[in-house]
């Protein structure tokens, strides 16, 4: 059992272990593991460089909004991919990834260097800096720049995957698998209407599959889930995961992207990799739900740092705590949910930081309960470490007003903007 992988907990499967290999070593996860989920349940947070100055990156998101743990994959000969999120790739017995925009290795990158010499690499230096002599342009400047240009590596062998296309028509497109997209389904399969309900996640549920304490209906939330899907299932309604609605076109014409394979094993030799949906629906219901914003301090992109909304998925769905020590900084309820979840699971929350003078007495009275710090109406400042964060330091605000600084040690800060 990996050091932060909670026995028990989540929707991935316990007795199924899966190996894969990341830069070259082997990990172990389990059956229903994102790249990303299996490398933080390994105590892995460093996952990539950034474009620029190559700066450690670490996953600050569980989803496809992920912006930093950027990887390559490997499924086979000839089926490489750059810039895969690794929070969705999912991750099956001898499947091959890799890191990217570093060398010699992602601890140890020369590239680096171009963080100490920001000063000299401002926004637009090229323009200014590769203009003379102006015959060095096309024979030395500029194949450099195209040469350090990108963060994956271009597939250099012929695509063996085949792909595949379709037409779909429905009455009634659901875009999103979320509790408002389920109940949206029902009700229009409830009165005799065709239905397609699609999501780009390996199942549906969206936030329900975070927050299995929530209840509906007087159900918990995976209970309710589990009697929902029956429901639509019984009422004829086409439901298509791994599916991301990637266009919407004129008359109701929408583009759907279905990956078919990336999540298997040994796919049979018939099967596409991808399969293209060409749908067009009498109406369309987007449900797609919402996104939890950051907050914006210095060194707010250091691997550790991640949304507490993320944090709370890893831990419900993937049984995955993102830390030993952490502090969480929150201007909105829902990241105090996700600090009591991480708080029952065994990991020590240092304190919770609230950039509101007053937040909600009853998430104070709970955290005083669970003997944790609560720091209200300050906000986050900076932080500490290289490649995994080490600190945090943080200011009181009054009347706009920045007071002096406190410093909180952490190994992962969870913040939260709404």
């Amino acid at each position: 059992m990996t050091a932060f992988r909670v026995p028990g907990r989540g929707r991935v499967l316990h007795n199924r272990p899966v190996s894969f290999t990341f830069d070259g070593d082997t990990y172990q996860g389990l059956e229903g593991d994102t790249v990303a989920s299996a490398l933080i349940a390994n105590g892995v947070h460093l996952m990539g460089r950034s474009f620029k100055y190559h700066r450690p990156r670490g996953p600050i998101a569980a989803g496809s909004e992920e912006p930093n743990a950027l990887i390559g994959t490997r499924r086979g000969k000839g089926q490489f991919e750059p810039n895969t999120r690794a929070t969705v790739q999912e991750i099956w017995n001898g499947l091959e990834t890799s890191s990217q925009n570093k060398y010699p290795s992602l601890k140890f990158d020369i590239g680096a260097i171009n963080d100490r010499l920001y000063m000299l690499f401002s926004a637009g230096f090229y323009y200014k800096t590769f203009m003379w002599p102006r015959s060095f342009w096309d024979k030395v400047y500029e194949p450099f720049i195209r040469a350090a240009a990108g963060l994956g590596v271009s597939p250099t062998e012929p695509d063996p995957d085949n792909y595949a296309s379709r037409y779909l028509h429905t009455d009634i497109l659901v875009v999103g698998a979320g509790p408002a997209g389920l109940a949206a389904a029902r009700a229009a399969a409830e009165s005799g209407l065709r239905v397609t309900l699609v999501d780009e996640n390996a199942e549906p549920g969206g936030t329900i599959l975070s927050e299995p304490q929530a209840k509906i209906d007087g159900k918990p939330a995976w209970d309710w889930l589990e009697t929902e899907l029956d429901t639509l299932t019984d009422l004829g309604v086409r439901i298509m995961t791994r599916t991301t609605a990637i266009g919407y076109y004129h008359q109701n014409m929408i583009g759907l992207c279905q990956k078919l394979t990336d999540h298997l094993e040994k796919p049979a030799a018939s099967t596409p990799r991808e399969r293209m949906w060409r749908v067009r629906a009498k109406q369309v219901i987007l449900a797609q739900g919402a996104l939890e914003k950051p907050l914006v301090f210095d060194g707010n992109d250091r691997p550790g740092v991640m949304l507490a909304g993320s944090a709370q998925t890893y831990l419900n769905r993937y049984g995955v705590r993102v830390g030993n020590n952490v502090v969480v900084v929150t201007s909105h309820d829902s990241a105090w949910y996700a600090a009591f979840d991480l708080a029952s699971a065994g990991t020590k929350i240092e304190a919770i930081v609230d950039t509101r003078p007053t937040p909600n007495a009853d998430l104070v009275k709970e955290a005083a309960a669970r003997g944790i710090t609560v720091f209200a109406g300050y906000t986050a400042t900076g932080t500490s470490g290289r490649l995994r964060i080490k600190s945090v330091r943080i200011n009181k605000v009054e009347n706009g007003t920045v007071m002096a600084a406190q410093t909180l040690a952490c190994d992962s800060l969870l913040v939260c903007g709404g």
